[in-house]
């Protein structure tokens, strides 16, 4: 696909999860980039997408509760 027909993110966000996953190869490295950090709560729009939950993201991250608690204590996250 060429560059002048390449999907935008914001054509994506409104596409179906569905589709999403098969569309996501038309857009931008950038837009790409955006795309993944959408995913699980890192989103730069609303979109009325909850939060990801910590339980997620430990599980995302490998780690367990207790390292997250002291990750967020290191970093000084609520």
């Amino acid at each position: 696909m060429s560059d002048d027909k390449k999907l935008t993110f914001e054509e994506f966000l409104q596409m179906p999860r569905e589709e999403q996953n098969i569309r996501y190869r038309d857009l931008s490295d950038h837009d790409k980039f955006r795309a993944r950090m959408s995913e699980g709560g890192y989103s730069f729009v609303d979109d009325g997408t909850p939060p990801m939950t910590e339980e997620d993201f430990c599980a995302m991250f490998g780690m367990t509760k207790q390292e997250l608690e002291e990750f967020k204590k290191y970093h000084n996250l609520k």
